[in-house]
C-alpha cells in the first residue's frame, strides 16, 4: 500500500495535488514503499541524508558522504537517476521505469514546479503577460551578458527567472565563480544584482540566504539541471529558456517566442505548495537532513 500523510487536513497520496515539503518524510515513504516490493537502495535509510531541490514536492537522496543515491517525489512514489524514472504503479507492485508518454507528462509537471521564487526575477517593462518561463544563465557566458544587455533595452515587457550559475560546474572546479554566483543570488534585490553584474560586473557585499555557501548554490542548480535532464529536457547551452510547454530554446530570439497555452494534469507532483516566507527561504533549505529524524508516517488501509 502506499502511504498517504495528514497535514492541516490534507490527505496525501500518490495522485494528490497538495504539498507537504518534507523531504526526510519524503524519503521515509520511498524506503517503505521500496522495502514493500523487496527492492532497496545504495544507502540504508539509518545512513540516508535528504535534500529539497528548486523543483517544489522533489528531492535528493545522499549517503552519509553527500554521494548521490536518488531523486524522489513528495509521496515516495516515484524515484531515480540519469539511468531512469521508476515509478509504483500499484499498490505493493514493484516499481517499473516510467513510459516515454508518462515521462512527458511529467516533464510539464517538473516545468511548471520549479520554485520561481527561489529564483532571481527580473521585470522588463511592465511585465507583459510573460511570468513564468525560465533563462539559464551563467555569469562567465558572453552569450549571457549580451543576453542582459538585450533584455533592458526599451519597449521590453516580460518577466524571467534566471537560474544563476557558472559554466564551471564539474567538481573541484569553480570555486570563485561560485562565489560570485552566491553573492548575486543572495543579494537584497538580487534581480538588480544580477542585472548590475552581468552588464558592469559590479558586486554586492556577501549577504545571508539559503544559497550564500557557493556549494550549496552549486548543488542547487545541479539538481535542477539533473531533474530536467532525466525528464527528457536537456540545457545544452546558455543562455537557455525552460517554457511552460516543457520546450527549450537556446539564445536570445528565444525571449520574443511565444508560449503556447499548456495544460497540466497533476499526477506525480503536487500542484498546490505554501508560498516561500516573504523574508526568503531558511537558511538551512538545502542542507541535507537525515531521514531518520522523520515521524513516521500513518500507513492507511
Amino acid at each position: 500500500m502506499l502511504i498517504k500523510r495528514l497535514l492541516a487536513g490534507c490527505v496525501i497520496a500518490a495522485l494528490s495535488n497538495c504539498a507537504l515539503a518534507d523531504g526526510p518524510m519524503a524519503a521515509q515513504a520511498l524506503f517503505s514503499n521500496l522495502a514493500r516490493a523487496g527492492k532497496n537502495l545504495k544507502v540504508s535509510e539509518q545512513d540516508a541524508r535528504v535534500t529539497r531541490t528548486l523543483v517544489r514536492g522533489m528531492y535528493t537522496v545522499v549517503d552519509a558522504k553527500g554521494v548521490f543515491v536518488t531523486f524522489v517525489n513528495e509521496d515516495g512514489t516515484l524515484y531515480g537517476d540519469k539511468n531512469g524514472l521508476y515509478i509504483f504503479p500499484a499498490q505493493g507492485a514493484a516499481p517499473r521505469k516510467m513510459s516515454a508518454k508518462e515521462l512527458a507528462a511529467f516533464r510539464l509537471e517538473v516545468v511548471n514546479a520549479i520554485d520561481r521564487d527561489a529564483l532571481i526575477m527580473n521585470v522588463y517593462g511592465n511585465g507583459g503577460e510573460r511570468g513564468r518561463t525560465v533563462i539559464f544563465s551563467s555569469i562567465d557566458c558572453p552569450a549571457c551578458h549580451d543576453l542582459e544587455k538585450d533584455l533592458g533595452k526599451p519597449g521590453r515587457n516580460a518577466i524571467f527567472y534566471v537560474a544563476p550559475s557558472t559554466m564551471l560546474t564539474n567538481d573541484g572546479e569553480g570555486a570563485e565563480e561560485w562565489a560570485i554566483v552566491a553573492k548575486l543570488w543572495c543579494a537584497k534585490d538580487n534581480a538588480r544584482a544580477w542585472r548590475n553584474y552581468m552588464t558592469t560586473r559590479a558586486l554586492p557585499a556577501a549577504r545571508p540566504c539559503a544559497f550564500a555557501d557557493p556549494m550549496v548554490a552549486r548543488r542547487a542548480w545541479i539538481n535542477l539541471y539533473s531533474i530536467l535532464k532525466n525528464t527528457g529536457l536537456t540545457v545544452s547551452a546558455e543562455p537557455g529558456f525552460v517554457f511552460e510547454d516543457g520546450s527549450f530554446k537556446v539564445g536570445a530570439d528565444a525571449a520574443d517566442r511565444p508560449t503556447p497555452s499548456t495544460t497540466v494534469k497533476a499526477q506525480w507532483l503536487p500542484q498546490m505548495f505554501p508560498p516561500n516566507p516573504p523574508s526568503g527561504l531558511p537558511l538551512d533549505s538545502f542542507l541535507p537532513q537525515p531521514v531518520k529524524t522523520a515521524r513516521r508516517p500513518e500507513r492507511s488501509d
